[in-house]
């Protein structure tokens, strides 16, 4: 479940047009702040009691280790 989905089922819901995007940005804060609301999104529908605050810092570290690996990999 993304942030797009929810934001589309939201929309159906109480009659509005079902949006395309949530956020056309390619600035890189902005992407990065998508893909965690995406990620938080995702874990959050999963696991309806789960500490927001813990769930962002995971998904936190989770993606600075995905860049991390992904830097060294380009050397």
């Amino acid at each position: 479940m993304t942030l797009l989905s929810v934001c589309r089922a939201a929309a159906a819901v109480i009659g509005l047009d079902i949006p395309t995007s949530v956020a056309a940005s390619t600035d890189r804060e902005h992407v990065e702040l998508m893909a965690v609301a995406n990620e938080m999104a995702g874990i959050l529908s999963h696991y309806k009691d789960a500490d927001v605050a813990r769930v962002k810092i995971y998904v936190e570290s989770v993606l600075r280790n995905s860049a991390v690996m992904a830097f060294l990999e380009a050397q």
